[in-house]
């Protein structure tokens, strides 16, 4: 079970002709900050953009800003977010994809619905607005516009 970023270690995944298994595991620890600090713009760099703008099927905006302004700025973004993020289905092979970082993470996303503790407050209040919303669900379903209704895990659900 990944619980924190220590979890996500190299020997965790399968390196690439790309891309060493280190940087995944590099890329799996940015993305659970970048979560945990409620999406904090300067936890969003460039070079994690590109990277989240080719995982769990989103496609890249026009550039960083874009895409941070889609998906950022206000809470229903950020459920879309986590919604097409939990649904995705993580098609590939994990030595020419990051597939195998994509399923952890959703792991890593379905255990923090179950268990949330957050580390700092502003998380803490994203996801106690989130819960408000979809009570009962940790906050987060992943049956959403833009996601069929068949895929209606909720994020406690695993």
């Amino acid at each position: 079970m990944f619980g924190t970023t220590k979890d996500f270690t190299a020997d965790q995944f399968t390196p690439t002709r790309w891309d060493d298994a280190e940087e995944k595991a590099r890329f799996a620890r940015r993305f659970i900050r970048f979560v945990e600090s409620d999406f904090a713009e300067r936890q969003f760099p460039h070079t994690f953009y590109r990277r989240l703008a080719l995982t769990f099927g989103h496609i890249a905006h026009y550039n960083r800003h874009g895409f941070y302004g889609e998906f950022f700025t206000a809470t229903e973004g950020k459920v879309r977010f986590l919604r097409m993020t939990l649904a995705h289905p993580c098609w590939g092979d994990p030595a020419f994809t990051y597939s195998d970082v994509e399923r952890s993470l959703q792991s890593w996303l379905r255990g923090k619905g179950e268990r949330w503790q957050p580390h700092r407050k502003s998380t803490g209040r994203t996801w106690k607005r989130l819960g408000r919303r979809w009570p009962g669900t940790g906050g987060i379903s992943t049956a959403s516009p833009g996601v069929e209704a068949t895929r209606s895990k909720t994020l406690t659900s695993g």
